[in-house]
């Protein structure tokens, strides 16, 4: 753990400062040591909470697995926060370490939890509709899939 902390850069966030914003491109993810997120989705029509994250918890997963992505959600913080910015590149060149191991795992439990998550919204979204299709209609679930993430146009 010794080597992972002194390796990874610290970085503080001001209440309400911006932390990520959707469509920016990614190159890292954070582990909040200290502090509230707030993770948001805007659409065309509103901005849509999605959850908060609470230290020990992290943020920007996706760009530690994935190059040339985007950021797919606007990240706040709610209030003073602190936390390690985990760089795909200091993961891979720390790979002997056990700390890493263990990080990546809760990386991967990170993502397994979000997408299930989201699996659950888009169930949610199929129920919606009083009288949803035996077989389902591309265009019933995309304006459900709309209408869930605040955008029926």
């Amino acid at each position: 753990m010794r080597e992972l902390a002194e390796r990874c850069e610290t970085t503080r966030f001001a209440p309400a400062e911006l932390v990520y914003q959707q469509g920016n491109p990614g190159d890292t993810g954070l582990l909040l040591l200290d502090g509230l997120l707030e993770v948001s989705v805007e659409t065309e029509k509103r901005v849509r909470h999605l959850g908060l994250i609470h230290p020990g918890e992290i943020v920007g997963e996706q760009c530690l697995f994935m190059d040339g992505i985007h950021r797919s959600a606007t990240v706040q913080a709610n209030k003073a926060s602190i936390a390690l910015v985990l760089a795909p590149t200091l993961l891979a060149e720390l790979s002997h370490n056990p700390a890493v191991a263990v990080l990546e795992l809760h990386l991967l439990a990170t993502l397994g939890r979000r997408v299930r998550q989201t699996n659950l919204l888009i169930q949610k979204a199929w129920k919606v509709s009083p009288q949803a299709p035996e077989s389902p209609s591309p265009a019933g679930f995309s304006q459900r899939l709309r209408s869930l993430f605040g955008s029926n146009g």
